[in-house]
């Protein structure tokens, strides 16, 4: 039997029944999970995920409020209506409805405020950073010096009441007598000098309770640094960079400088200097260094010897440095010049070596004195040796000082070498019997060979030795 028209109208309001209750169900759901996201975002405040990109404010934050007042430099105090009510960043969710004045001071500058109207139907207001303008005097060493404020120059007035916003930063130079300085600084009223700025060129004096922010500069002064021997590097006060090199121009800042000048092997040399308008364009200084000396047997080089040492100046006088003779091993306190240093031995030929201006070392190794047989060595006062003057000469017979003699004997060929000569170009010394060619020896000279043979004998025997300019 067919069902009836009542029936089926009973089952189809059933299944509309069920259709609405489940999407009851849906829509409480999905406003119970906007009410949840809602409290736990604060969306009410508009300062949840997108809150924060919407407004994209740096430095804003406070975890327990949404909005916050900030300024530049922080740390001012906030006053609301006349009321101090905290420091920069300050925090804040909402202000009572009517007028609003926000006031932020900052020890030694000009503060600043803002007026506006908060209605109950409107949401909190929101402040940009405030900035504070800053107050900049610009004092220089000596007086009189004009800054250049990025690459223009200002004028008096403005030079101690200059005023620029906290968040700016400036380029500095300062121009005396026409010349602006090698140096500039950079400079942030909060920040204070940045960069790679020289301290000992710029001096910094932050704003305060006390007064305006100042910036000095202090003028170099071009003095030409000279060194014996040149190259030297130049230190100033306690700064790890060197300020230049001798010999040249350098600009040391007016007032008082410790100057260090380091130029290895050389002692580093110290000096106190002040710099004013009065003192010399110049400086001039010689550097010394300690040499240390040593000698050798030529054919036994692990054998130290104790020769004792003659020093003179190198050049055509030949001049003695010191009346003292010294003893290997040691050391010496010489100049940057070139020195002839000659070493006697007891039982070795005496040698003379030059000395370089710069070596700090000299070490030479000295010939054992041997009859002509080789049986054994040869002192001074040995049989066997023979007392020889050398008288060497050039051009009309006029003495050569500062030769060397050089002697190869011929059946054995052993090389002697004896010098220098003195002013009367004169050498006696010591030689070993033997039949021997004789030749002078000096830069500047080609010598003529003389063959002479040394024998034993109670008188000095003489070789005269010839030489000529080249």
């Amino acid at each position: 039997m067919p069902p009836m028209a009542s029936d089926s109208n009973d089952m189809r309001g059933a299944e509309d029944s069920g259709r609405g209750s489940l999407r009851a169900r849906v829509i409480v759901a999905v406003l119970l999970l906007l009410a949840l996201v809602y409290f736990a975002t604060d969306l009410r405040w508009a300062y949840g995920p997108l809150g924060r990109w919407a407004h994209n404010r740096p430095g804003a934050s406070s975890r327990t409020y949404p909005y916050a007042v900030e300024s530049v430099p922080a740390g001012a105090q906030v006053y609301v209506n006349n009321t101090l009510v905290g420091t920069t960043p300050y925090g804040y969710d909402n202000f009572e409805p009517g007028p609003l004045r926000l006031r932020l001071e900052v020890p030694g500058l000009a503060p600043v405020e803002t007026v506006l109207i908060v209605t109950a139907d409107a949401p909190p207001p929101v402040f940009p950073p405030f900035v504070f303008n800053v107050r900049l005097n610009f004092q220089s060493v000596p007086d009189g010096a004009r800054p250049i404020v990025n690459g223009g120059p200002l004028r008096p007035y403005d030079a101690v009441n200059y005023s620029l916003r906290a968040t700016d930063t400036i380029s500095v130079q300062y121009e005396l007598n026409g010349e602006r300085s090698s140096t500039t600084a950079r400079i942030n009223p909060v920040a204070g000098l940045l960069g790679e700025t020289d301290p000992s060129r710029w001096q910094w004096r932050p704003f305060g309770s006390d007064g305006p922010a100042q910036l000095t500069g202090i003028i170099a002064r071009s003095i030409y640094v000279a060194s014996v021997p040149p190259g030297a590097e130049v230190y100033l006060d306690q700064h790890l960079q060197s300020v230049g090199r001798t010999n040249g121009t350098i600009g040391f800042p007016y007032g008082d400088h410790q100057v260090r000048f380091v130029y290895p092997p050389f002692e580093e040399a110290h000096l106190f200097l002040t710099v004013s308008r009065s003192s010399p364009d110049t400086l001039a200084f010689r550097l010394t260094r300690m040499v240390h000396l040593a000698a050798f047997d030529a054919e036994d080089t692990s054998r130290s010897l104790e020769a004792r040492l003659s020093l003179f100046h190198a050049g055509e006088d030949r001049s003695p440095v010191g009346q003292e003779r010294q003893q290997t091993p040691g050391t010496a306190s010489l100049d940057a010049q070139e020195y002839v240093v000659q070493f006697e031995c007891k039982g070795y030929a005496d040698t003379a070596v030059t000395l370089a201006s710069i070596a700090g070392e000299l070490t030479v190794g000295m010939r054992p004195l041997r009859d002509k047989s080789g049986s054994g060595e040869l002192g001074q006062n040995q049989a066997g040796a023979v007392s020889v003057r050398f008288i060497v000469r050039q051009d009309r017979n006029r003495p050569l000082s500062g030769a060397h003699v050089i002697g190869i004997e011929k059946s054995s060929g052993q090389v002697v070498r004896y010098g220098p000569t003195d002013q009367a170009g004169e050498l006696l010394t010591y030689v070993p019997a033997g039949n021997y060619e004789w030749r002078a020896s000096k830069d500047g000279f080609t010598a003529k060979p003389n063959g002479e043979r040394v024998k034993p004998g109670g008188r000095v025997k003489e070789i005269s030795l010839r030489v000529k300019p080249h």
